[in-house]
């Protein structure tokens, strides 16, 4: 097989140059390239109709897989909070008592961001990030069968540690900007 191939091979490059067009060949082809005329080549765009179709498709389906995933999640979240709050029902008030102070304590050290208290604006929310962790590891604890009381104790603690936290960077962040302040005055 092998052999055949190289033999073909070897002999092409004599059977492409012995060959010539017939006789006409130009003219015949000249008169069918004015039959057919292309004015220019941004004319001959090719068409992009099944590309415009699958693409309508593609977004269509990823658009209700998106929500399936949205609704999914939503569905577990909510089924993990019932779950917490049917084993205990002070677990599911815990997190609402503490949610809002801890979202207006957030919010209110985030908002005096400067460059000279960035650093320990970011190191808090870093505190808070790592303690929720804890808290969805508590919970998810609390769903395996552990001892209830002692992890409603454990949760208590963990969102009284993250309100002292940020009443502590709030109370840096402050001193901060009135140092500044009085140094600026005294410029």
């Amino acid at each position: 097989m092998e052999d055949t191939i190289k033999n073909i091979f070897s002999k092409a490059p004599d059977i492409i140059s012995s060959q010539s067009p017939l006789e006409g060949h130009e003219a015949r082809f000249l008169e069918r390239l004015k039959k057919h005329p292309i004015t220019s080549l941004e004319s001959a765009k090719p068409k992009l109709v099944w590309r415009k179709k699958t693409l309508r498709f593609l977004s269509v389906a990823a658009g209700i897989a998106l929500l399936f995933g949205v609704f999914k999640w939503g569905a577990h979240t909510q089924s993990k909070k019932a779950q917490i709050e049917a084993i205990s029902p002070s677990a599911g008030m815990l997190s609402d008592q503490y949610a809002l102070p801890l979202a207006k304590a957030i919010e209110k050290v985030t908002t005096g961001v400067t460059p000279l208290t960035k650093p320990h604006i970011d190191r808090a929310i870093l505190e808070i990030s790592k303690l929720e962790e804890e808290l969805k590891g508590m919970e998810t604890d609390l769903l395996s069968g552990g001892n209830t009381r002692l992890i409603l104790q454990a949760m208590v603690l963990n969102y009284q540690t993250r309100l002292e936290l940020l009443e502590e960077v709030l109370d840096r962040v402050e001193t901060i900007n009135n140092l500044n302040k009085k140094s600026d005055e005294n410029i």
